[in-house]
């Protein structure tokens, strides 16, 4: 038959497409969701709509059968359905896409495409891709995007290349053990198993502290006020405590703004005994003066340092300059941590807040992922356009997870003293400094997966 599918193989193949489908929604419901929509899109194509049995984002889900006879299926030729769903999920961002396949072919593209941290680069070029090879109405739509927004829909798509017999395995498994049961009341007392309570953090333990903190007289006049009134001091390790300046770094490396407030001398005392005497209940200075010593080596590093508008914590990021990288990337490893955007003339920035905490008498690093937008690569919008951007770049409706934890280690590359060549030419407390992540909290309960679920828990109790 020269390759073509006979009537009865084609009839076949649709009762396994259906079968295919029939093993996605009981594998769907053994996870909490309930089957709202099902349409036969093709032969082996079925689209189908979830919406979560207690919270949770409703779920377009397509199943794509490929028998093992058959070719696998590629995102290479899956274009025109991709791109309508791409222009679905824009209209409903409310809804998460999940995408099953038996049969797969291409699964490296499949993997750098659609996980939550996707390569960006490969997913500019499928994009691109899209653009190029898709006609019509669906083509005209397409163009009014970016290839952020079809990032953001990557990074909110998942893909399971399972077959019929292992949806139908693990919902079988998910019914007989109850892991995946749906209680309210009850879900977020039960254990989480198979390694699945493991957390990581954005905390950072300072595992080796700088030894020695340097104290100096100071000038006659010289406030808190006038002091602080120069951005430099807020970003460097040092502090006016009991009318004196302290200090992480020696005289021969302090700042211009701060040795100016000097007044001559200077003693030594142990980082632990200043740490000590130093901690009440309004401030600690030994975390201001780690704080700023992480700031300061930031700036030593090319980044831009800043604060919040209320000025307690540090705001870090890294600049695009108008020269040979502008319009670009700017990258450490694998991710972007500035990019010049598609539709505004700003410079998109994963930034990170640097804050420090003190538990059990050991002090950590708090790195928080943020989203920044500047002028020129370098100058912070004004904050009523950038929440015009955050709209139009809006995080909270995606899952973020993964990303942030991407973000968050990037930073931790850029920041550490240990993991940079920079270091061995730097003052020696940033030599010394060593911070290592929190990883692998062990839990044996959950907390609520959103508000809604919180927001039922307390009503039913």
């Amino acid at each position: 038959m020269g390759g073509h599918e006979t009537p009865s193989g084609r009839e076949a193949n649709s009762q396994k497409g259906r079968d295919y489908a029939d093993a996605v929604i009981r594998f769907m419901d053994s996870r909490g969701y309930i089957c709202t929509d099902r349409a036969e899109v093709s032969g082996s194509g079925t689209d189908l709509k979830f919406k979560p049995k207690v919270s949770g984002r409703p779920i377009i889900a397509e199943a794509k059968h490929r028998g093992q006879n058959q070719q696998g299926l590629s995102p290479k030729k899956y274009k025109e359905g991709f791109a309508e769903y791409f222009i679905r999920w824009v209209e409903n961002p409310e809804y998460e896409f999940h995408f099953f396949i038996s049969n797969e072919a291409n699964g490296q593209l499949w993997r750098r495409l659609f996980r939550q941290d996707p390569d960006s680069e490969t997913v500019r070029e499928y994009f691109e891709e899209l653009q190029e090879d898709i006609a019509g109405e669906t083509g005209e739509e397409l163009s009014k995007y970016t290839v952020e927004t079809f990032e953001d829909f990557a990074a909110d798509t998942t893909v399971w290349n399972w077959d019929y017999v292992e949806l139908v395995r693990e919902a079988d498994r998910a019914e007989r053990t109850g892991d995946l049961d749906y209680e309210p009341y009850l879900t977020p007392y039960s254990p989480i198993k198979d390694g699945q309570g493991k957390l990581h953090t954005n905390f950072f333990e300072v595992t080796n502290l700088p030894s020695t903190v340097y104290r100096f007289a100071v000038q006659d006049g010289v406030s808190p006020s006038s002091f602080y009134g120069r951005q430099m001091n807020r970003h460097a390790p040092v502090a006016l405590y009991e009318g004196m300046l302290y200090s992480l770094l020696p005289q021969e490396d302090l700042p211009d703004a701060a040795a100016d407030a000097t007044d001559g001398g200077e003693d030594q005392l142990s980082f632990v005994e200043f740490s000590d005497r130093s901690d009440d209940d309004s401030k600690n200075w030994a975390k201001s003066l780690l704080e700023g010593l992480l700031a300061f080596y930031a700036r030593e590093n090319g980044a831009v340092v800043g604060e919040r508008h209320d000025g307690r914590v540090t705001l870090i990021y890294m600049p695009l300059s108008d020269g040979g990288n502008h319009g670009k990337e700017r990258k450490v490893g694998r991710r972007w941590l500035a990019k010049e955007a598609d539709r505004h003339p700003v410079v998109r920035h994963r930034a990170i807040e640097v804050d420090v905490k003190r538990f059990a008498g050991r002090y950590y690093y708090a790195f928080s992922p943020k989203q920044e937008f500047t002028e020129d690569g370098r100058t912070l919008v004004d904050p009523a356009y950038k929440d015009k951007l955050s709209d139009d770049f809006s995080q909270s409706r995606y899952p973020q997870n993964a990303r942030k934890r991407g973000n968050i280690e990037a930073w931790a590359e850029v920041l550490d003293p240990q993991e940079s060549l920079m270091a061995y030419g730097a003052a020696k407390p940033i030599q010394e400094l060593e911070f290592e992540q929190v990883r692998d909290i062990e839990t044996n309960c959950r907390p609520p997966s959103d508000g809604d679920e919180r927001t039922e828990l307390i009503e039913r109790q």
